[in-house]
């Protein structure tokens, strides 16, 4: 059998290669008929061998298998962060404050959704650091008499990217909330469609650049 192991360090062969083909090897000479094996000149080489093959064809199908419920778990995590990272980009995005807010959406109706600010205000660094502003390495210029640091900043792609999927998803959203109220006997009930339709008509507005002077 040490043919075997001299065989595998010369070819060098990669784990993903070499556990199914221990495996499929394993289970071939485990199961094969012993007609097959004889017509092969495998038989008594196989039952010579047998406990080794044996220990091979399980310590290799529970490798296989662990990789691939290790792979299935990975793809389906990656498939939730995908279907849910722009929902909680969205929400992060709603929740932060009225000047936050404005600051992307200048941003956002900005030739390549970029524009000088001051990186000393503090609403910036507080973007910046959150990560929904990117400045790059660039050279910062600082003017004499004055604690202004303009710096040229740019929104983040998943922010605009965000933003397009949304903006039109609220504007059906209006829409909807619309239909509703006249339907809504309630006052109460009116009064909280009204204030979310508010709400979600403010945001549009202000992304879609109505709002700036």
């Amino acid at each position: 059998m040490d043919w075997i192991t001299k065989l595998i360090n010369i070819l060098k062969i990669p784990l993903k290669v070499l556990l199914p083909a221990i495996c499929i090897f394993s289970g071939f000479l485990l199961f094969a008929s012993d007609e097959l094996l004889e017509k092969m000149n495998l038989f008594s080489w196989s039952a010579q061998n047998g406990f080794i093959f044996g220990l091979l064809f399980l310590i290799s199908l529970s490798f296989i298998l662990v990789y691939f419920i290790a792979f299935i778990i990975n793809q389906t995590k990656e498939i939730w962060f995908k279907a849910t990272f722009d929902r909680k980009n969205i929400k992060r995005i709603i929740e932060l404050n009225l000047s936050e807010q404005s600051v992307l959406a200048k941003l956002y109706n900005s030739p390549g959704y970029t524009a000088t600010y001051d990186y000393n205000q503090p609403i910036i660094k507080g973007l910046v650091n959150r990560n929904y502003l990117y400045g790059g390495n660039q050279t910062v210029a600082t003017f004499a008499y004055s604690n202004k640091i303009p710096v040229n900043l740019t929104l983040q792609p998943f922010v605009w990217k965000t933003i397009d999927k949304y903006l039109p998803i609220f504007k059906k959203n209006i829409i909807h909330i619309e239909n509703r109220l006249k339907k809504v006997k309630s006052e109460k009930r009116k009064n909280k469609l009204q204030n979310e339709k508010e709400n979600i008509q403010y945001f549009c507005d202000l992304f879609d650049g109505k709002l700036f002077d």
